[in-house]
C-alpha cells in the first residue's frame, strides 16, 4: 500500500530531471569525500540546487500540508544521490511553506525523527534545526517535553537537535530551556565526548552570546571544568576578553 499517495509526482520527477540536467559529475566525488558519505552525489553544489530548484518551485508551490509531506517523505526515501534529499529539505523549508511548521501534528513529527535517524550527519541535522525551531517558537507547550526527552536520549543526533533548537532565537531565546538541553551532554554523560555534541554545544552558546554575553561567559565560567576546550572555545568567539 502506498503511504506517500499525495505526493506532487510532477514536482518531483522534474526536480529529479533538473538535478541530473544541471550536474557537473567532476564534482561529485570531492563533494562525497568532503561530507564523508556512503550515498554518492550528482555533482550540484548549492547555487546549481538552487537553480534546479528556482522555476519549479515557482510555478508549484505552495503545497497544502499533506502533499508537502508525501512529496518531502518519497524525496528523502527514494533519494539515490545527496543532493535529493538536500531538495526535499529546500521544499519542508521553503518560505511559502513556514506556516506548516507552525503545528506540531504526529504526521509532521513521525517523518521530521525520520529524517533526523536516518539522516544521521550534520549537514542534514543542522538543517532539519529549522523546522525544530519552528516549531518550537509556534507550539512550545507540546514541543519542550519532546526536545527534552530528545536531549537525553540515547540517539546523538536527536539531542544535537535539541541543544541546537533555538537558533537564531536572538533575545527570545530561553536560556534556561537552552541549558536544560545541553545539560544531558555534559560529564559524566556517556555522550560528553562525542565530537558533535561539544561543537553544537559551543555553537547554541556563541549563538545567545550576540544577544547575551554576560549570560553566556557567566555559564561559561560556571562550568568551566564541565565543558570541553573546544565548547569552551566555540561559546566564547564572540565575546570581547
Amino acid at each position: 500500500m502506498n503511504d506517500t499517495p499525495l505526493a506532487d509526482m510532477t514536482l518531483i520527477s522534474s526536480l529529479r530531471r533538473n538535478l541530473r540536467d544541471l550536474a557537473v559529475p567532476e564534482d561529485a566525488a570531492p563533494m562525497q569525500a568532503y561530507m564523508k558519505s556512503a550515498m554518492p552525489f550528482l555533482g550540484c553544489k548549492k547555487p546549481v540546487r538552487a537553480q534546479a530548484c528556482k522555476a519549479l518551485f515557482a510555478a508549484r508551490l505552495p503545497l497544502s500540508p499533506a502533499v508537502l509531506l508525501d512529496t518531502v517523505a518519497v524525496l528523502w526515501h527514494e533519494a539515490t544521490h545527496r543532493e535529493e534529499r538536500y531538495c526535499a529539505l529546500s521544499l519542508l523549508h521553503h518560505k511559502k511553506h513556514a506556516k506548516h511548521l507552525h503545528t506540531p501534528d504526529a504526521r509532521l513529527l513521525t517523518l521530521l525523527e525520520e529524517m533526523v535517524v536516518t539522516g544521521a550527519w550534520w549537514d542534514f541535522v543542522d538543517e532539519l534545526t529549522h523546522s525544530f525551531g519552528s516549531l518550537l517558537r509556534h507550539a512550545g507547550e507540546s514541543m519542550r517535553p519532546l526536545l527534552l526527552d530528545w536531549a537525553a536520549c540515547d540517539n546523538m543526533w536527536k539531542r544535537r537537535i535539541a541543544i541546537l533548537c533555538q537558533l537564531r532565537f536572538k533575545e527570545l531565546t530561553d536560556f534556561a530551556f537552552m541549558q536544560a538541553c545541553i545539560e544531558p551532554s555534559l560529564p559524566p554523560s556517556p555522550m560528553a565526548d562525542e565530537f558533535f555534541l561539544r561543537k553544537g554545544i559551543g555553537w547554541a552558546l556563541r549563538d545567545y552570546a550576540w544577544s547575551n554575553p554576560a549570560a553566556v561567559a557567566a555559564y561559561v565560567q560556571a562550568n568551566e571544568k564541565r565543558l570541553s576546550p573546544l565548547t569552551r572555545r566555540e561559546a566564547l568567539k564572540r565575546i570581547s576578553k
